[in-house]
């Protein structure tokens, strides 16, 4: 009887394998030069492979202007989602929702109307817009975990 059923185990086992292997070789296969390439990136993930941070209220960003020493600082995204606290701009700057290169493109935008092509590097010094989950319950270890 036990003969019987490992027999009948093992070709349940060799024809679910084969299964496997014929519905990978029915597949179209692409060109070796194709296959070697890298994968299309997603815009929604950043260099390297995290997910791309959108500003939001209450997060802080670290703004410098090279060699424009009176232009460096730090800016809080306010309540409305905007920069208003940048020297020399009577317009906010729109930050909510915008990852740090969309902002610091529009900053570089509106020094140029003041200076001549400013080199703007915006880094989010502070991430406080989005709170973080607490895991609890059926856990091993209760855990606190960024959104």
């Amino acid at each position: 009887m036990k003969t019987k059923q490992s027999l009948l185990l093992v070709l349940a086992f060799v024809c679910v394998f084969a299964g496997s292997v014929c519905a990978q070789e029915s597949q179209p296969q692409e060109p070796q030069s194709q296959q070697t390439s890298a994968p299309a990136p997603n815009p929604s993930l950043d260099i390297q492979g995290g997910r791309i941070y959108l500003l939001g209220p209450g997060d802080v960003v670290d703004i410098r202007v090279f060699g424009q020493p009176d232009l460096n600082g730090t800016a809080q995204v306010d309540s409305d989602g905007n920069l208003s606290a940048l020297p020399f701009l009577e317009v906010p700057i729109r930050a909510k929702c915008r990852t740090e290169k969309d902002v610091q493109k529009d900053i570089q935008i509106a020094y140029a109307k003041l200076i001549n092509n400013p080199q703007v590097s915006v880094r989010i010094s502070e991430r406080n817009s989005r709170q973080p989950a607490t895991v609890f319950g059926a856990v091993r270890q209760a855990t606190r975990i960024e959104m």
